[in-house]
């Protein structure tokens, strides 16, 4: 079996698609915009997590047991934002094509992703969410 074209934990799947070049280190920046450009292609192949991912693998708070952030962690809290991302699109870990996980994401209602986003650190501090249901509306669109 060919690797997936990236490894991404739940809630990424959203994060990315709203991603304005802010972040945690310059490392951490460099690899979020690698990963945007496979994420929003959609022939990629995501291998969807609920655990550190290829994106974590950048990110100064990462360590072996996940996440160590005194704002985004501990990685018990990461890991339930990941699921109630998961449940948000109807699907499990495992092998997902990105434009599946787009059309899933654009059939999601706009009250329940702002929902799934309020427990994010960066809720209310970016437009993330706006840029999430424009990236959706342009799917529906399309």
């Amino acid at each position: 079996m060919t690797p997936p074209d990236a490894r991404l934990r739940g809630h990424h799947l959203l994060c990315l698609l709203a991603f304005s070049g802010d972040g945690y280190s310059d490392d951490f920046v460099a690899q979020f915009a690698r990963l945007e450009a496979i994420y929003r292609s959609p022939d990629s192949i995501i291998e969807v997590l609920i655990s550190a991912d290829d994106a974590c693998a950048a990110c100064p708070h990462g360590s072996p047991d996940g996440c160590r952030s005194a704002v985004d962690g501990p990685e018990q809290a990461v890991k339930e934002l990941d699921r109630a991302v998961l449940d948000l699109l109807a699907i499990e870990p495992g092998r997902h094509r990105a434009a599946d996980l787009h059309a899933r994401l654009a059939r999601a209602e706009h009250q329940a992703v702002h929902a799934t986003c309020k427990a994010c650190s960066w809720y209310g501090k970016t437009n993330c969410q706006e840029l999430i249901l424009e990236f959706t509306r342009q799917r529906k669109s399309s």
